[in-house]
């Protein structure tokens, strides 16, 4: 009869060791049981807004092209997913790109802060949000930032381009329209917004979480002591239950189980240590937080291509 007592997994959080023992096939936690915390699904519409379509352009440079209040009725429409060059405007210099999109009026409480994703744009760019700067090349500025040139000598971004605001900045309009407007200067080769599906997206506690892994060597018993890190990018306190589920890939195999409480404030770390066999197989580690502020369930996982020596 195989023995599945040799697959366990044991964690310790608070000063407090769980063991969790797979027997004959069936999981059985001892001695910390909390209660179930069900799982909600959350509405995609009111999380995340695509707007690849319905661009406005103008090869031209006047700051009034910012205002919410501008009429952008006679610009040319143009996609966002290669540069004005390849769409007919054999042009270097400033342009602007605008564009409208409605954000549902949504309970604060239930969210963090609102991303602004709008991949990569060349060379140099500023982005204003009903009138007012959020970003400078990559870098997410406040409100006040100074509507110069000087942006255009400054280091661009290479990378996606995202910009993410507390929700309750002054610069998003809840349960109305919004306006983006994306200033950018070209100086040589291919310029504008260039690639990736632009979106608007109500960022949940979820996303404000962070896993981090440390592994160390063997212990006496042969398993290797290994800890999860859990940090709160968020701007509230983080308080629920993680469900920590460790899963051998090759024969696909279950490790074991833990759940233990997370309490963190805003920008803090918590380590939960757990002991897993010895093995030479690739491992995921699958994440459940339960969040028991908003009773809601975010998901995650870490990929550990072998559990062996530091």
């Amino acid at each position: 009869m195989k023995e599945f007592l040799l697959t366990k997994i044991k964690g310790r959080s608070g000063g407090k060791t769980y063991f969790f023992r797979p027997i004959f096939g069936v999981l059985f936690v001892l001695p910390f049981i909390l209660p179930g915390v069900s799982c909600t699904n959350l509405n995609i519409t009111t999380e995340k807004l695509n707007f690849t379509e319905k661009w406005k352009f103008k090869p031209d440079d006047k700051v009034e092209y910012s205002n919410v209040e501008y009429n952008d009725s006679n610009w040319n429409s143009i996609e966002v997913s290669k540069s004005w060059q390849k769409q007919g405007y054999d042009y270097y210099g400033f342009a602007w790109y605008r564009n409208k999109f409605a954000l549902p009026k949504a309970e604060k409480q239930s969210f963090d802060s609102i991303k602004v994703f709008l991949g990569k744009i060349t060379d140099s760019h500023q982005v204003f949000l009903n009138g007012q700067i959020i970003g400078v090349n990559g870098k997410i500025v406040a409100g006040d930032y100074e509507v110069d040139s000087t942006f255009t000598v400054q280091p661009s971004s290479t990378r996606d381009n995202e910009y993410v605001l507390s929700i309750y900045d002054s610069r998003i309009f809840l349960g109305q329209e919004n306006v983006l407007a994306v200033r950018v200067f070209n100086r040589r080769l291919l310029g504008g917004l260039i690639s990736g599906d632009p979106y608007v997206k109500f960022v949940t506690v979820g996303d404000s979480i962070v896993y981090g892994r440390q592994f160390y060597r063997p212990d006496s018993m042969g398993n290797i002591d290994t800890s999860i890190i859990v940090t709160n990018l968020s701007k509230r306190k983080l308080t629920g239950v993680l469900n920590i589920r460790v899963q051998a890939m090759l024969p696909r195999k279950n490790m074991g189980h833990l759940q233990a409480p997370v309490s963190l404030r805003s920008s803090q770390s918590q380590s939960i240590p757990v002991s897993i066999p010895q093995i030479f197989t690739p491992v995921n580690v699958y994440l459940d937080f339960n969040d028991q502020q908003l009773n809601r369930v975010y998901k995650d996982s870490l990929f550990v291509p072998f559990v062996l020596y530091k």
